[in-house]
Parts: structure tokens; C-alpha cells; sequence
């Protein structure tokens, strides 16, 4: 259902090459621009009511494919969009709904595990999205070839598949989605036992604590969950950048129109394949920070490499380093936020708040790379990734430092953590 979602949220660029710039203008001053924007509000906005709603009680299984249910079916009327403005007005609803989807499956993996296994399977989860994210500009290329079936243009038939595609992971979904380990009725009372054991061993919170007004504005409160949004809006923000730019960019270096979407697709697999190995190793040593930061040095240089390397194998060899650093970067912040809070409510309100985060970096990346930069090759907003992978290194150094500092503190027998004797801070 992610990978869908991410399909769905980030093909107007396949869209834009397949016919859709032709018929509805969408290249015409800053309306793509308005497009991509307009998602991000109400995703943001639906983050955290859409896991308040789960905290409280609404089944994981019934509440997360309807979202994806719905997202699948406003996808589908994409394609029967006569004018810019009723692409824009369907982006309104459909940011709505993925918000709802996102946020909720990170709080549910990261009820199931403990914190030193929680990376690889949020790595699992994501990447195995960006997989399939990977191979939508392949698929879309696919689809965009059924122009003239039933008289519909190719563009058309991008959004019309992806949303049939969607519905179908959705229908799945009602079948597959589990509830939260507390509740989990296909659970033996042995397998049970050993949920919540290795639970407790680390976090002491597998009972599921109320959920509030009150507690949740306490938690809103707590500085580390806000530092940890700043890292993912940074993290997100290229991410999202190269999602609705790359293929443009690849066919400003002279690339056709079907070689810019094939050739958007490797960069994507690469990230996979380090995305996972940075999941699996950094449950090894336990620590999340140093991986982050390489992680954003790697895309930094990545970005540079784009926007100044001399020659067309050079600058894609540098949207593979850019791509590979902020994909691997977007699991391990989740991860990180959600191994230094205690407590299910404090989980919820961490994963919407880190996912909303990602939301403004959407915006600002929509913004930021406008289609008067496209002869020069975007080169204002590869500056502002540059700027992003930046303040992942001042901040993640702070956050290190100061969990280190908690840590010391603790062992000492000096401080109580998260409101628990045995709690350390993950580095």
C-alpha cells in the first residue's frame, strides 16, 4: 500500500513527459509548482488526528486500507482531469488520505519490535516502497504506451492504472493488516508472552497506555520529537526533489523522453540495496546518528555533482549518490525518533509529528526547484538540498552529543530517562 502511495504521489513527472504539459499546461509558469505543493498541506494536516485515531482504538486493518481505498480511487479520477486546476484540487484530497497511511504504518512496525530491531524492518518497509517507487517510471512509461486505447492519451492512462494498482493493494490489505501486539487476536498466548517480553526488555511499554488531549500536547512538548521532525524534513526534502525532478532533469541533459524515465529508475534500486545494508548494520552497533550523517554527506556531494559535473555520465552518477543518501537517511531518522520516546502515545504522536516534518520539506522542495531554474538545470534547488544535507550534520552532531550526555547521567544513577530506570537515549 506505500509503494502505491508513493507511486501515485510522485508520478506527475511521468505524467508531465507522457502528454499531460500538451493537454492541460501544467508547465506553464508555476503551476507544477502549485501542484506538487497543494499535497503537502493536508498530508501534514492528517498525520497526527490520523494516528490519534488509531491510539484510540480504530483497527490498523479497517483504518489504513480505507485511506489507501480512497487515495486509489482519487488517483483514478486523475485521468479524466480536463483542466490544470482539477489535478490540483484532486492533490487536496489525495495528500489527505496518504497522510492517514504513512504515519499510521510507522507507529504500528514500531509497536511489534523492539528498538534494535526496529530499523531494518522500517528499512524493509520503506525501501521495499521505493521499490516499487523505483520501477513506477518503468511501469508508467508502460502504461503511457496504451495512448489511444479507448481514446484516452497516454498521461491518462498513468493515472488511471496506478489508481486501479492502488484499489487492488487496498482490497489486500483489508486481509493483511494486523493490529497492534496487545490486541493481536492470532496471537497464541506463548507467542504473545514473547512479544511482550522481548519488549520489555528495552522500552517497558507494551501495555498501551490513554490517550488524551492532555497527553498529547505533553508530548507535543518534548524538544527531541521537534529536532527529530527538523532531520526528516531534511532528509525528505531532496528525496522529494529528485522524485518529481529527476526525469525532468535527465531530459534537460539531452535525454529522450523515454530514456529520461528508464534511466530514473536505477538510482532508486541502487539506494535499496544501501538502504537496507545501512538498516541491518546500524541494529548491529545500535546507534543511528553516524550513519546519518554520512548519509547526508553522501547526497550532499551527490547534489553538488548534479548541478557541476562536466558531462552527462557524471552529473547521473551523481543522482545516484544523491538519491542513495537521502533514501538510506529516511529509515534511519524514523527509526532513531522512535527508539528515544517510551510509550505508545508518545510513538504516535513522534511518528506524525517526524512524517509531518517531511511534509514541509515536500513544500519546500516544490518550491524550491521552479521551472524557470530548468535551463540551468534546477541548480537553485539543488543548492537547497545542499543546504538540508547541512543541517542533518549540525543537528544530528547536537542530538548525539546531548543523548550521550543523558546517557553518562543515567548510568551514573543520577537521572531517570523517559520515566524509566533502565532507559538509555539511542546514539
Amino acid at each position: 500500500m506505500y509503494g502505491c502511495s508513493l507511486i501515485d504521489r510522485t508520478n506527475l513527472p511521468n505524467a508531465r513527459l507522457a502528454g499531460m504539459d500538451r493537454a492541460l499546461g501544467t508547465n506553464l509558469g508555476d503551476r507544477y509548482s502549485i501542484i506538487t505543493l497543494v499535497f503537502f498541506i493536508p498530508y501534514i494536516l492528517c498525520e497526527i488526528p490520523g494516528n490519534y485515531a488509531l491510539k484510540r482504538g480504530v483497527h490498523p486493518r479497517l483504518w489504513l486500507p480505507s485511506a489507501t481505498l480512497a487515495f486509489g480511487i482519487i488517483m483514478l479520477c486523475f485521468g479524466f482531469a480536463n483542466d490544470w486546476s482539477v489535478i490540483a484540487g484532486l492533490r487536496v484530497p489525495l495528500g489527505a488520505f496518504e497522510g492517514i497511511l504513512f504515519p499510521g504504518c510507522i507507529f504500528l512496525i514500531s509497536s511489534w519490535y523492539p528498538p534494535y530491531a526496529t530499523q531494518k524492518r522500517i528499512s524493509s518497509f520503506y525501501l521495499g516502497g521505493q521499490f516499487l517507487g523505483g520501477f513506477g517510471n518503468i511501469i508508467a512509461y508502460g502504461f503511457s504506451t496504451m495512448a489511444g486505447l479507448s481514446g484516452m492519451q497516454g498521461w491518462q492512462w498513468i493515472f488511471i492504472m496506478f489508481g486501479v494498482v492502488t484499489i487492488a493493494s487496498a482490497l489486500i490489505g483489508y486481509l493483511l493488516v494486523p493490529n497492534f501486539p496487545a490486541k493481536a487476536s492470532f496471537l497464541t498466548p506463548e507467542e504473545l508472552e514473547y512479544v511482550q517480553n522481548r519488549i520489555n526488555v528495552d522500552r517497558h511499554d507494551f501495555e498501551e497506555e490513554k490517550m488524551n488531549v492532555r497527553i498529547a500536547l505533553k508530548h507535543l512538548g518534548n524538544w527531541k520529537i521537534w529536532a527529530m521532525g527538523l532531520l526528516f524534513l531534511c532528509s525528505t526534502l531532496p528525496a522529494y526533489a529528485f522524485a518529481y525532478f529527476l526525469a525532468l532533469i535527465l531530459n534537460g541533459f539531452g535525454f529522450s523522453v523515454r530514456d529520461s524515465q528508464l534511466l530514473s529508475a536505477p538510482p532508486y534500486l541502487a539506494a535499496i540495496l544501501v538502504g537496507m545494508g545501512v538498516g541491518f548494520l546500524a541494529d548491529k552497533v545500535k546507534m543511528r546518528g553516524p550513519f546519518i550523517i554520512f548519509g547526508a554527506l553522501v547526497s550532499m556531494t551527490g547534489s553538488l555533482i548534479v548541478g557541476y559535473g562536466n558531462g552527462n555520465g557524471v552529473r547521473y552518477f551523481g543522482s545516484f549518490l544523491a538519491v542513495i543518501g537521502c533514501q538510506s537517511n529516511i529509515p534511519t531518522v524514523m527509526s532513531w525518533s522512535v527508539n528515544n520516546v517510551r510509550g505508545y502515545g508518545a510513538r504516535a504522536i513522534s511518528s506524525a509529528v517526524v512524517i509531518g516534518g517531511g511534509g514541509i520539506g515536500g513544500i519546500i522542495a516544490s518550491v524550491s526547484f521552479r521551472s524557470i531554474d530548468a535551463p540551468t538545470g534546477y541548480r537553485p534547488g539543488l543548492w537547497t538540498t545542499v543546504a538540508a544535507q547541512l543541517t542533518i550534520v549540525i543537528v544530528s552532531t547536537i542530538l548525539m552529543l546531548y543523548f550521550k550526555r543523558q546517557n553518562d547521567q543515567a548510568k551514573r544513577g543520577s537521572k531517570v530517562l523517559e520515566g524509566h530506570s533502565s532507559f538509555l537515549y539511542t546514539l
